[in-house]
C-alpha cells in the first residue's frame, strides 16, 4: 500500500473509529485500527464486536492494500504530528508513516484477521437532521443506567409512532423523554440501543445541516452521515412502560429561572454530600420556593428562588444531583415543575418546550 494524505483529515478519522477499540478482548487484532484502500479512498475502521464505526477520508492511492495498527500507538503518533502531510506505506506486516519531520515504522497485523463488520439486512430506513438526532440523544443519555444490572435500563430507548421519534433513558430514579419530528412513514415499533452505541452516535452526529440516514431491523442499527457510519447491536428485552410512573395531572405548579434553580441547588448540594445528596425543596404559593440543605456534621443551607407557585404548597425531597442533570438538559431561560404529592415523580419542562421532559423519583423523608 502506496497512499499519501493530510495530518488534518487522517487523524480526524482516527478520533471518529479510535474510541471503539478495545484492549479488553482476547482478540488482539481488536485493539488496532484497519486501515484500507476502498474507491481512492482511506478506509478506516474499528470494532469491538458490539459496535463498529467505519469512516472514509480523502487520500492519493498509489497502491491498494490494507493493514491494521494499534489504535492508542497510531492516535498518539498522528495527533502529536504538525507535519501537514502523510505518505503511508505498507510491506511485509508493517506500516511506514513518514513525513517531513517524521518517520515512523509501527509492526501491524494482518487486515484478513480483522473481523467482518456487518449490513444491516431487511432494514427500515429513514432520515432526519443529524443535528436533531445528537441534541436529542444529549438530551436523555443522562438518565440511562451505568450499570448492566438491568441491560434493559443500560440503553436508549426509540419508539416510532406516527410522524415522531421518542427517546426515552431511565434508571428507575429518573428519566428523561424527547419527541423528534419525522417525515415519512416508519412503522411503528421499539428497538433498545445500547448507551456506548448512542454515545458513540453523538460524538460522530455533527451540529449541522447534514442529514443522518438509519437503518434497522430486530438485531442491528446503522446511522450513516456524511463519510461515517455507525453499527451496533441492539439490546434484546423490553423497554419499562414508563407512562405509568408520569402523573397525569398536577397538584402544584411552579415557575422559576432555570439558572436560579441551579445556583440554588449548587449550594444547598454543597451541605448535602454526606446526605446521599438530599435536597429539600419547599413550594408556598404564590411565590415562595427555597432549597434546603441540612447536615448534622457540617450545617445546613437555606436557598430562596424567586418563583411563581399555583396550587397547593408542598415539602418534596430529591437526590441533588438528579436534579442539577435534569435542569442542565433543559434550555431557555424559566424552567415549570410539576409535582402530585411528596410520593409520586416530579417532572421538570422547559416552559418554552413541550416536546421534552425529564422526570425525578422523589427521595423519602422523615415525618
Amino acid at each position: 500500500m502506496d497512499v499519501t494524505c493530510t495530518q488534518e483529515n487522517f487523524s480526524k478519522g482516527l478520533q471518529i473509529v479510535s474510541r471503539v477499540a478495545t484492549t479488553k478482548s482476547s482478540l488482539p487484532v481488536l485493539a488496532n485500527i484497519l486501515i484500507q484502500t476502498k474507491d481512492g479512498q482511506l478506509r478506516l475502521a474499528a470494532t469491538d464486536l458490539e459496535i463498529g464505526v467505519v469512516t472514509m477520508i480523502g487520500a492519493k492511492v498509489v497502491t491498494d492494500g490494507a493493514i491494521t495498527l494499534p489504535a492508542r500507538l497510531l492516535v498518539d503518533f498522528i495527533g502529536q504530528n504538525t507535519d501537514p502531510t502523510l505518505q503511508i506505506g505498507v510491506t511485509q506486516g508493517e506500516a511506514r508513516i513518514q513525513s517531513d519531520r517524521h518517520t515512523a515504522t509501527m509492526k501491524g497485523m494482518d487486515a484478513a484477521e480483522f473481523p467482518l463488520i456487518p449490513t444491516v439486512n431487511d432494514a427500515t430506513v429513514f432520515t432526519l437532521p443529524a443535528s436533531l438526532l445528537r441534541r436529542g440523544l444529549k438530551d436523555v443519555l443522562f438518565a440511562a443506567a451505568i450499570d448492566d444490572a438491568r441491560p434493559v435500563l443500560n440503553g436508549i430507548c426509540f419508539r416510532f409512532r406516527e410522524k415522531e421519534l421518542v427517546l426515552a433513558a431511565t434508571d428507575s430514579y429518573r428519566l428523561a423523554e424527547r419527541v423528534l419530528p419525522l417525515t415519512g412513514n416508519v412503522p411503528e415499533g421499539t428497538l433498545l440501543l445500547p448507551v456506548r452505541a448512542a454515545q458513540e452516535l453523538t460524538r460522530v452526529l455533527p451540529d449541522s445541516a447534514a442529514v443522518a440516514t438509519l437503518q434497522f431491523n430486530a438485531n442491528q442499527l446503522s446511522l450513516d452521515v456524511e463519510n461515517t457510519q455507525i453499527i451496533s447491536r441492539l439490546i434484546d428485552g423490553t423497554f419499562p412502560d414508563y407512562q405509568q410512573i408520569i402523573p397525569a395531572s398536577s397538584t402544584t405548579t411552579v415557575t422559576v429561572d432555570r439558572e436560579e434553580l441551579i445556583n440554588a441547588v449548587r449550594m444547598a448540594s454543597i451541605f448535602a454530600r454526606d446526605t446521599s445528596h438530599n435536597i429539600r425543596c419547599t413550594m408556598t404559593p404564590p411565590t415562595g420556593c427555597t432549597v434546603a440543605a441540612v447536615s448534622a456534621t457540617v450545617g445546613q443551607n437555606v436557598a430562596t428562588v424567586p418563583a411563581t407557585v399555583v396550587g397547593e404548597p408542598i415539602e418534596i425531597a430529591f437526590n441533588a444531583k438528579y436534579v442539577l442533570d435534569a435542569l442542565a438538559a433543559l434550555t431557555g431561560e424559566t424552567v415549570t415543575m410539576l409535582f402530585s404529592g411528596t410520593d409520586r415523580a416530579g417532572i421538570f419542562r422547559a416552559s418554552s418546550d413541550d416536546k421534552y421532559l425529564s422526570l425525578v423519583m422523589p427521595l423519602r423523608t422523615d415525618a
